[in-house]
């Protein structure tokens, strides 16, 4: 039996830290698949992608022990046909606030009859070599998420943890920290009351969740209350870290 992905993981109540990339250098993809994350978020949203650039990196990345999916830059369907044709494990969509977005999310995520994916020879048939293995499990086995991350989001929550085919909602701290007028605090009550009904939610509705996570404390703890997908960092800000640790090192010279 071959290794287990992302969704199953999930489905099973595992902890899966893993890893934003925001540069867009398939070798960057290397270096992140070589550590030992259960997942990488190729960050279209706010990283540096183009369709050949997310096309190299899945080259480096897939069939190896890492899930990788990619963040689209925004909840439109034909910007999702294009990142799924491409051929990730999952995909993770923003600017999700109220039931009616979150079904359009979720219904360009699947091949009809369960949404209106349009069907082509893309990346992820292997250019249509194998389209009727993909067509048959696509809609099972792609991770269908969506981001948590606006007062609306929250005014909502129980409508969108209810849309069908949702597999997971990612809560966004530090949006929602800007949407309620307060950017950054993300340790303000308001925010951390928020984000405790979001995970009350989803608890009940069976729908996996996601969080950004500060240290290794803060995800046990977000662990212990059901979050199970924990980002650690983006590999920027590991890049950006380690090259400072390395100056202080040599800081006599």
């Amino acid at each position: 039996m071959g290794q287990k992905n992302l969704k199953e993981k999930l489905l099973e109540g595992e902890k899966c830290p893993g890893i934003f990339q925001v540069l867009d250098h398939p070798g960057v993809s290397r270096i992140i698949a070589a550590a030992d994350f259960d997942w990488v978020v190729l960050d279209g949203e706010h990283g540096h992608f183009t369709s050949s650039s997310l096309r190299n990196c899945l080259e480096v990345l897939q069939g190896r022990d890492i899930s990788p999916l990619i963040r689209a830059p925004d909840n439109d369907t034909a910007i999702i046909k294009q990142i799924l044709d491409i051929g990730p494990e999952g995909i993770l969509i923003p600017l999700v606030s109220d039931r009616e977005e979150c079904e359009s999310a979720v219904s360009a995520s699947k091949y009809p009859p369960r949404g209106i994916r349009g069907i082509g020879p893309g990346r992820a048939t292997n250019y249509g070599d194998n389209m009727k293995e993909y067509l048959e499990s696509a809609n099972d086995d792609i991770l269908t998420a969506v981001q948590a991350e606006t007062v609306g989001a929250v005014n909502n929550i129980e409508e969108i943890a209810e849309v069908e085919g949702l597999d997971m909602i990612f809560i966004g701290p530090f949006d929602l920290s800007g949407s309620m007028g307060i950017p950054g605090q993300t340790d303000h009550q308001r925010v951390q009351k928020a984000v405790d009904k979001i995970i009350k939610v989803c608890r009940r509705q069976d729908v996996a969740l996601g969080m950004w996570c500060e240290d290794e404390e803060h995800a046990d703890r977000m662990y212990e209350k059901g979050v199970q997908f924990l980002v650690c960092s983006t590999e920027s800000m590991i890049f950006s870290q380690g090259l400072d640790e390395s100056r202080e090192k040599f800081s006599d010279f």
